[in-house]
């Protein structure tokens, strides 16, 4: 009902008393779909809150508003201060009317079109949500035609007066929930005397605001009509003013915490969509069985053969010793014999680490797809929206425990997951390189940077001290940290990384600079690897 063109009056006329001769003395937003406006009278200041989202328009006074400070956009300098003569409504639709010294305020509620237009006294016209050229002269084209009502007994002679019963029936701001109540009351044939007297308990009842705490539902109405939800909680209010602050701030309460079936359904099919994905390709990776046996023992045939390699060979076909069958080994051209004989022992090392881990990550994430199909039936079987948000913190609990443990990095580092295990950070700019260096990485989180490039500060982060990271992760995060520095378009990359304990600022250094010691170097193609995953958050 805060929606209704009577109550709309009501508030229209009730606001008139307490606004008049007040002066805007500042107009501004700083919140989507909302206008703000400072009004004082010199020994008091107010601020008059328009809201022009069509799912909830609304507009009332609000004492000891704070303006932001910053993201602040202000309108119409040039024609404030203005003093407030009235607060009026259309005789057509829910138009209010503001009339001031400098110009005219329109707050029409009209579904996707709901706005707030301005008429100056040179007759230029202006609106706040952006609208069509065409509309806004139509719009004042057709409010020149429509009287501008300022008081109860104007809107009531000119709903009921001279009019048939038919006419009253089919004007369309008797609404749904006028007639419901109207039928509550009276059950025999509709006549005028007892319509007017319905639209008159609009004006001169209390308002209600019933809340039921297990549907999480807020109903807007007045005293002694029927509900249409069950009351757990009931505020009656005198004034207009304070029953809609006290309705809006309820309603966002609830809207916070409020998650349709229909919205975790989503979520929950979505997730899971995710971690079968996840788990198919764990579990096809496992199945393929561990190849660290098979590079140890291409390593040992290179060996074993190193005399027929030549640097800039991208192969080689060896004798397999065990059982006398021809095997071609891939070889890397840019280096030396012996370094790939190397990087087939790093594969055989890596290999029998990351197969151990894909087992661990697939038994982990076996259990959370079997943790979503609980909730998933949870949801299912759910009868009331309170046990509904319950379940929503459930799915949402621990992304919400972890941008708590880890709030630096939402919006300051990117982030990316490394071989489904092991997070790196970059850094945005140098203040940000700066925060992430000296202010979130820990003491044996391993650091790097571009090796006399300008680029962004990159930390792998160390969670066990003990453990040994595989040469194949430290090598992704220096190409991560290659890819974002000015040799992002090379074709080779040397990066510096150390400890983060080796990371060093001296005085008057700029946002960004450091010195380090201990570092080693490696030589990587800048790109973010195929298997990093980056995280939004």
């Amino acid at each position: 009902m805060f929606r209704n063109y009577f109550y709309l009056g009501r508030t229209a006329f009730e606001l008139t008393s307490e606004l008049k001769n007040f002066e805007i003395v500042d107009i501004y937003t700083q919140e989507k779909d909302i206008l703000f406006l400072d009004v004082t009278n010199s020994e008091i200041q107010k601020t008059l809150v328009i809201s022009t989202n069509p799912q909830i328009p609304y507009y009332y006074v609000k004492e000891n508003h704070k303006k932001a400070k910053k993201n602040v956009i202000s309108y119409f300098r040039d024609s404030i201060p203005s003093k407030i003569d009235s607060i009026s409504i259309s005789d057509k639709d829910r138009i209010l009317k503001f009339e001031t010294e400098g110009f005219d305020l329109f707050f029409t509620i009209r579904g996707p079109k709901t706005n707030v237009l301005f008429k100056f006294t040179d007759s230029t016209i202006s609106s706040f949500k952006k609208t069509d050229d065409d509309y806004l002269r139509s719009f004042f084209v057709e409010i020149s035609e429509q009287k501008f009502l300022r008081n109860k007994n104007d809107i009531l002679f000119n709903l009921f007066d001279n009019k048939t019963l038919e006419e009253i029936q089919n004007d369309k701001r008797i609404n749904r929930r006028i007639w419901l109540e109207y039928k509550s009351k009276f059950r025999d044939d509709v006549q005028i005397t007892q319509i007017l007297q319905v639209v008159s308990q609009i004006f001169d009842s209390k308002i209600r605001i019933l809340v039921d705490d297990e549907l999480a539902k807020v109903d807007f109405q007045f005293e002694n009509w029927e509900s249409e939800i069950h009351q757990s909680q009931v505020y009656d209010f005198n004034e207009s003013n304070l029953a809609i602050a006290k309705f809006i701030s309820l309603h966002h309460k609830y809207s916070i915490y409020s998650r349709t079936e229909s919205d975790l359904s989503k979520k929950i099919e979505k997730d899971l969509a995710f971690w079968s994905e996840k788990l198919n390709n764990l579990k096809a990776r496992i199945e393929l069985g561990s190849q660290s046996e098979k590079y140890s023992l291409w390593a040992n045939l290179l060996l074993a053969n190193i005399y027929q390699i030549k640097k800039g060979m991208g192969s080689i076909v060896v004798e397999d010793y065990s059982n006398g069958e021809s095997i071609e080994i891939k070889l890397n051209p840019k280096i030396e014999p012996n370094k790939n004989v190397d990087h087939y022992f790093e594969k055989s090392r890596d290999e029998k680490i990351n197969f151990a881990k894909s087992i661990e990550i697939f038994e982990q994430s076996k259990a959370k797809y079997l943790e979503l199909k609980d909730l998933q039936n949870e949801i299912n079987k759910s009868e009331s929206l309170q046990n509904l948000n319950q379940i929503g913190k459930n799915l949402l609990g621990n992304k919400s425990k972890e941008k708590t443990k880890m709030e630096d990095e939402k919006i300051k580092y990117k982030k990316y997951i490394v071989e489904q295990k092991y997070s790196v950070f970059v850094g945005k700019d140098s203040e940000s390189n700066d925060r992430l260096t000296f202010n979130f990485a820990k003491q044996n989180d391993l650091w790097f940077h571009a090796r006399g490039l300008a680029g962004s500060h990159t930390v792998l982060r160390i969670e066990n001290t003990k453990e040994v990271i595989p040469k194949s992760v430290i090598k992704k995060a220096a190409s991560i940290a290659a890819f974002f520095s000015k040799g992002k378009t090379a074709s080779l990359v040397p990066v510096s990384y150390t400890f983060r304990k080796f990371v060093r600022k001296s005085k008057g250094m700029l946002a960004g600079q450091v010195f380090i010691t201990n570092e080693s170097v490696v030589i990587v193609t800048p790109e973010i690897p195929k298997d990093a995953e980056e995280i939004y958050e």
